[in-house]
C-alpha cells in the first residue's frame, strides 16, 4: 500500500516536470536511470525556489567539485559527485520548461558550463592517472574531435540524407533508445572506475569507446550517403 502510494506520488511529480514525451530516441543511461531521478531533485529544487539559471550553476559546482575531489585523490566522492552533476544536469531544463521560461541566454549558459566541467574533469583525469602524454592528449583528441564532427558532419548528414540504420541499431531505436557512449554514459563509466580506484582504466575506456562511437556513426553517414548517391544513380 505505500509502495502504491509513493508510486503515485512520483507519477504525479513526473507528469508536472515532463507534461510531454521525452526526445523520440534517449540513451539508456538517461531513460533508465538519470531521468528517474532528476524528476526528485527538481521537485526539490522547485520547493527551494531554485531558478533554472541557479541548478545550472548548481550542476557546475558538482562538476568541478567532482574534479577537485579528484585530483585531491579522493576517487569515491568524485565519482559521487560526477554523478550529482549529470542528475542535476537535466534539473534547468525541467524547472525552465515548467515555469515556461526557456531562454536563449539560459540555453548557453548551460552548454557553457558542460563544457567547462567536461575540460576541467578530463585534463584532472589525465593528471591523476598518470598516463603516458600520448594516452592522455588521445584521450582529450577524441573527445573534442566528436564534437567537431558531430557539428560539421554528422548532424548536417543527418539531416540531408535518410540514415541507413543497422538491423542491430534499428531494434533498439525501435524501442526509443539511442545506442551509443554519450558524455554520461562516459561519466557513468568514470564513476565506475573511480569507485574501483582504477583511474588509468577510464582513461583508456573513455578513449576507446568514444573513439568506437564517432567511428561508427562516421560510417554510418558514409553508408547512408553511398545508399543516396545509389538512388539517385539507378536508371528511372
Amino acid at each position: 500500500m505505500l509502495w502504491q502510494r509513493l508510486r503515485d506520488g512520483y507519477a504525479r511529480l513526473d507528469a508536472r516536470y515532463h507534461p510531454e514525451p521525452r526526445r523520440p530516441y534517449e540513451y539508456p543511461i538517461n531513460r533508465y536511470y538519470a531521468h528517474r531521478l532528476d524528476t526528485l531533485l527538481t521537485w526539490a529544487a522547485d520547493r527551494l525556489g531554485f531558478s533554472p539559471n541557479q541548478a545550472t550553476a548548481l550542476s557546475a559546482a558538482a562538476g568541478l567539485a567532482a574534479a577537485g575531489a579528484l585530483a585531491a585523490h579522493w576517487f569515491v566522492a568524485a565519482a559521487v559527485l560526477l554523478q550529482l552533476h549529470h542528475l542535476l544536469d537535466g534539473v534547468d531544463g525541467n524547472l525552465a520548461r515548467y515555469h515556461q521560461c526557456c531562454s536563449t541566454i539560459g540555453h548557453r549558459l548551460d552548454q557553457l558550463s558542460d563544457q567547462l566541467v567536461r575540460f576541467v574533469l578530463f585534463v584532472v583525469l589525465v593528471v591523476v592517472a598518470h598516463v603516458p602524454a600520448w594516452l592522455g592528449l588521445a584521450m582529450l583528441a577524441t573527445l573534442y574531435l566528436d564534437l567537431a564532427l558531430v557539428a560539421w558532419v554528422i548532424t548536417p548528414c543527418a539531416r540531408r540524407y535518410p540514415l541507413v540504420r543497422s538491423r542491430w541499431k534499428k531494434w533498439f531505436m525501435d524501442r526509443g533508445l539511442m545506442p551509443g557512449f554519450d558524455i554520461f554514459t562516459l561519466y557513468a563509466l568514470v564513476s565506475l572506475c573511480l569507485l574501483l580506484h582504477a583511474p588509468v582504466l577510464a582513461v583508456v575506456l573513455v578513449t576507446l569507446l568514444k573513439t568506437l562511437d564517432w567511428s561508427y556513426r562516421l560510417w554510418e553517414c558514409a553508408r547512408s550517403w553511398l545508399a543516396s548517391q545509389s538512388k539517385g544513380s539507378a536508371p528511372s
